[in-house]
């Protein structure tokens, strides 16, 4: 029904629009404009409403008035974290670097780029880099080529510089993961992911150790297979083992998943083997390539004699170790249900959901059955658990028991060689992250059986239209 406004309710639609209380000004009976002059109706007896008669009025333009019903409504305002979860999130990483460097300058004793020199110190005097006992520098002969800097120049300057490089990688892998999450639950998470993170990664960044780098570059690695984007994914992929030999076990799943992959990621691998021979001495370059080989072989005998945190070394501390014929089954086994998982997520999901499972079940692979997992790895984790848990907390209702469950999880894994220590006297500190791990493993599968189900579901519920001549038309048009 149409109303004529007193002038006091421009000023109250206005505070309308601020979600305040709305209080139009009532003429008082003295007041000469308390009857229109035009209708002699009193202003007393008209409906006091807190919008236009243009929006209640007029039927010809529904969506104007809509949208003015709408606007005095009050917005809803997200919460501090999610306002300021990228500048907090960098934030966390900066204050990592900062530490970092102040340990350096501080003169840190736990440093693991004397063993990066030796390699470096390798390539500048054509000396051996391997000492045959399976320590020290342990990485690819190319690889030394990297450390050159640490031998050539060693000091702070160097050493802080390469923890930048090393901290900044992992954070813009987190970073890109969560905006991978953030897509899927439509909550900002790279805080969550900061926080965990930061936390997890410390003793990697003071150590100065090649996992970070490692991780963003398989994390793009897979981020270009899930693309088809070979080329790429060969690259990122060479650049991971380059850091560390420890990604071969995510590189070869990703192989089997894409095989126009193989190709390119072939051709990398070439170019890290012989580009010694190409570059310096044949002879020289024979040796190192043999001690790289002697360090496979015992790495591979060191998941049945040391105390790794792997699942294997679980019962090595235990003193009843697994027999080299079971560990080599449950590889194969657990390598297999990886790759037709992924398989699965590639086929079934969106790009940003299968990158994650990939990540996710390649990188548990990697953690739980290579033979010289540290306790340090474990920061690897921190997108499969951050992606679980922000699907749990924006699930309706939110599964708050899941989310506990996660962060304890975290917990057991940051304080996992203190824990472990105190809660297993006399045991080498080495067991907590992976039996944490190994519980962990069923949340992951169900978390991609479930968003596997959904898609079957959506799929399902897709209706064909009819087209023009076929049985469904016809149909149509007899109904």
């Amino acid at each position: 029904m149409p109303s004529t406004l007193p002038a006091s309710f421009p000023a109250c639609r206005d505070l309308a629009d601020l979600g305040q209380p709305c209080a139009p000004t009532v003429p008082s009976p003295a007041s000469p404009s308390l009857v229109d002059d035009e209708t002699g109706i009193s202003h007393l007896e008209q409906p006091v409403i807190g919008i236009s008669n243009h929006a209640l009025g007029s039927a010809a333009e529904p969506a104007a008035a809509a949208g003015e019903i709408l606007a005095l409504r009050p917005k809803a305002v997200a919460p501090w974290w999610q306002r300021y979860d990228q500048l907090i999130g960098w934030t966390l990483w900066g204050l990592l670097i900062v530490v970092a460097a102040g340990l350096e300058l501080a003169g840190n004793q736990k440093s693991v780029t004397r063993a990066y020199a030796v390699g470096g110190h390798g390539w500048l005097h054509g000396e051996d880099m391997y000492n045959g006992a399976g320590s020290g520098f342990i990485y690819l002969p190319i690889s030394g080529l990297l450390f050159v800097p640490m031998a050539a120049t060693p000091g702070p300057a160097v050493e802080i510089a390469w923890r930048v490089f090393t901290i900044g990688a992992f954070a813009l892998a987190l970073w890109f993961s969560g905006r991978l999450i953030e897509r899927r639950v439509g909550s900002p998470c790279f805080l969550a992911m900061s926080g965990m993170g930061v936390i997890l990664a410390f003793p990697a960044a003071r150590n100065g150790q090649a996992t970070l780098p490692m991780l963003a570059f398989l994390v793009a690695a897979i981020a270009a297979t899930v693309a088809r984007r070979h080329g790429i994914a060969a690259a990122a992929a060479t650049a991971a083992i380059l850091m560390k030999p420890l990604a071969l076990p995510v590189v070869a799943v990703l192989a089997l998943l894409r095989p126009r992959l193989i190709p390119p990621l072939a051709a990398g691998c070439l170019l890290l083997v012989g580009l010694p021979f190409l570059i310096t001495d044949t002879d020289w370059a024979h040796r190192q390539n043999a001690g790289f080989l002697e360090v496979l072989r015992i790495s591979q005998q060191m998941q049945g004699q040391e105390a790794w945190a792997t699942l294997f070394g679980i019962f090595n501390v235990s003193g009843h170790p697994v027999p080299a014929p079971v560990r080599l089954a449950v590889q194969l086994a657990a390598s297999l249900a990886v790759v037709l998982g992924c398989r699965e997520a590639l086929r079934r999901l969106d790009p940003g959901s299968a990158t994650l499972h990939v990540f996710t079940l390649t990188i548990t692979l990697l953690l739980l059955l290579s033979p010289r997992t540290e306790n340090n790895t474990y920061a690897c984790i921190v997108p499969a658990l951050v992606m679980v848990m922000a699907a749990a907390a924006t699930a309706r209702p939110p599964r708050r028991v899941v989310v506990a469950g996660g962060w304890l999880a975290a917990i057991a894994i940051i304080g996992s060689y203190e824990l472990g220590r105190r809660l297993a006297p006399g045991v080498r500190g080495v067991w907590l992250a992976p039996l944490t791990t190994t519980l962990l493993t069923p949340w992951f599968v169900v978390s991609l059986l479930d968003e596997l189900r959904s898609s079957g579901e959506a799929t399902a519920r897709v209706v064909r239209l009819p087209v023009p001549g076929d049985a469904a038309d016809q149909v149509a048009r007899a109904a």
